[in-house]
């Protein structure tokens, strides 16, 4: 059996801490322009559906840091602003 006191003398571990991602916090360079859902985002962007990327790639795309500006996720719903592009990570940034 345990000694009860043993229990209570050991150091509590470290916990990691999720960063703080507030969005009232942060400032972003779209804060001042609407956003729109990656589907209303598709729909404009391009000519047809058949065109289009399906939305899990949007998505992917999105989580991944692949649109510029990037994308925000509020709750379970990415935004951006409705002049977005898609940059693929081999494309050299244009100067």
């Amino acid at each position: 059996m345990r000694d009860a006191g043993a229990v209570m003398n050991r150091t509590p571990r470290a916990r990691k801490r999720a960063p703080n991602l507030d969005p009232k916090k942060i400032k972003l360079a779209t804060s001042k322009v609407p956003l729109i859902k990656l589907d209303t985002w598709r729909e404009l962007t391009y000519a047809t559906k058949a065109d289009a990327p399906c939305i899990a790639t949007l998505r992917r795309w999105a989580k991944a840091g692949l649109l510029s500006p990037p994308a925000v996720k509020q709750g379970r719903s990415f935004y951006v602003v409705p002049t977005a592009v898609y940059k693929p990570l081999d494309q050299p940034a244009a100067a």
